[in-house]
Parts: C-alpha cells; sequence; structure tokens
C-alpha cells in the first residue's frame, strides 16, 4: 500500500502509467532510468501491446472453459 500511496503516485501532466519515481521497467530504484524519449515512449507501447495481449489470452482461456 506504501508503493502506491508514496511511490506510484498519478500525475495529470504526465500519461497513465508513467510515474515520475519509477525506474528502468517499472522497478523503484532511480540509477537507470531510460534517457531517450523515443526509445521510451517504443518501450511503453511495446508494454501495453503486451498488457493487451495477456488479457486477451485471459478471455479466451476463460471461453475456451466455458465461464
Amino acid at each position: 500500500g506504501t508503493v502506491e500511496l508514496f511511490q506510484y503516485v498519478d500525475d495529470p501532466k504526465r500519461a497513465p502509467g508513467d510515474f515520475e519515481n519509477a525506474g528502468f521497467l517499472g522497478i523503484p530504484n532511480g540509477y537507470l532510468k531510460i534517457s531517450d524519449p523515443e526509445s521510451k515512449a517504443k518501450k511503453l507501447s511495446a508494454e501495453i501491446a503486451n498488457g493487451r495481449l495477456a488479457m486477451m489470452a485471459i478471455i479466451g482461456m476463460f471461453f475456451q472453459d466455458g465461464l
């Protein structure tokens, strides 16, 4: 709970899920950061695409199981 309250606080100026205190790939250490904005945008887009794929996969599993 403390991570959600103090570490990953939503900032309306930033994109959803783009937390200022999040380190490289969301690990909150602060040492490894992606400095190139184009590379960061590409990695964030890949993460969103993987999340969408995972959601479709779990829906497919539910459908196959008959839930």
